[in-house]
């Protein structure tokens, strides 16, 4: 949160921001946090993609639980590995895609993740407030979280903020 408000203060518009800018300076936060117990490599692909404050906070959430439960639970303590990030917006879509080369999903991932795990009920909420679709999905090596949903101007508390006071 403390990295959106930096960046909507720098942009001086309190209701858009530029998520491209906003994914790498979360990842790198998350990543000096637990810099101890992983050495990833990142790599970014990123559209200068601008998203209304009411769509950017919840996607910010999104990807700081996906790469949260990347850091914790892809790799061991001293491991070495990687992660792309790419982020897509075409003809009014976005495509976000968190993909890691690390253990894979466990085999009991599906069941797992309708049994109440706080953080996927997270994740599946706050899809839901983009109106967007999700899916994890498991590769030789590695795990693939993609995220689409549309780009849309959404009207809420934030879009309010540049009107001033007066009436």
């Amino acid at each position: 949160m403390a990295t959106i408000h930096e960046l909507l203060y720098k942009s001086g518009s309190f209701t858009d921001l530029r998520f491209d800018e906003n994914i790498k300076k979360l990842i790198t936060g998350m990543t000096d946090t637990y810099q101890a117990s992983v050495d990833l490599d990142i790599t970014y692909h990123l559209d200068g993609v601008e998203l209304n404050i009411n769509q950017a906070i919840p996607c910010s959430l999104i990807v700081n639980e996906v790469v949260t439960n990347v850091l914790k639970h892809a790799y061991d303590e001293g491991d070495s590995g990687s992660m792309d990030i790419s982020l897509i917006e075409k003809d009014g879509e976005i495509e976000l895609n968190i993909q890691d080369d690390g253990k894979g999903l466990p085999d009991d991932f599906k069941q797992y993740s309708h049994d109440g795990s706080l953080g996927l009920e997270l994740i599946e909420t706050l899809v839901s407030q983009l109106k967007g679709e999700y899916s994890y999905n498991s590769l030789d090596g590695g795990t693939e979280f993609r995220l689409t949903f549309e780009k849309i101007s959404v009207r809420g508390s934030g879009s309010y903020i540049n009107r001033g006071s007066g009436g």
